[in-house]
């Protein structure tokens, strides 16, 4: 699941996925969902959804118009911008990848949804610039693309040659 729970502020303290939705009820005031629909967005433009969302915890607009949650651990509370959350997420994601190949992950492409509006591409591609530099002061990984997800669905599934004719049919369900 594309949810990411804060366990603290300090930095990298967070879990996502499935892990993040088991700490649900030890975090409910730091469990962020739905963050690609805010990210990019100004606030007064996604304020009837966050409303609806109705989250655990304090969303406002910053001094240029975007929302900026603020979570609540304990007796510690901070803030963090939509932007920020997707920074955390993807670091996340590619630290899993390697974990589980034991490969380091050098280049990345990010996909978006068919829907995203010219400032959401562009608050994702923030994002990915702004994985955080490992040690030596080098990026963490090289974003090669930005693609939205019916794209990159079908050049994942036409990625394989054939000679046999196939009839490939690829929908955004979202």
């Amino acid at each position: 699941p594309s949810c990411i729970v804060y366990k603290s502020a300090a930095p990298g303290d967070y879990e996502c996925g499935s892990a993040a939705k088991q700490l649900l009820e030890q975090s409910p005031t730091s469990l962020i969902t739905y963050n690609k629909r805010i990210k990019g967005q100004l606030y007064s433009d996604c304020k009837a959804f966050i409303d609806l969302m109705r989250y655990p915890f304090q969303i406002d607009a910053d001094r240029d118009g975007y929302p900026v949650y603020h979570l609540v651990v304990g007796n510690q509370t901070f803030d963090k911008t939509p932007v920020e959350v997707d920074i955390d997420f993807m670091t996340w994601m590619i630290r899993q990848a390697e974990r589980k190949t034991g490969i380091p992950c050098e280049n990345i492409v990010v996909t978006y949804p068919a829907y995203f509006n010219d400032r959401q591409k562009e608050a994702t591609i923030v994002a990915a610039s702004h994985i955080p530099r490992d040690q030596t002061g080098q990026s963490y990984v090289r974003l090669l693309n930005l693609l939205p997800e019916p794209i990159a669905a079908a050049i994942a599934t036409n990625s394989q040659p054939s000679l046999e004719t196939r009839h490939i049919v690829v929908y955004d369900f979202g």
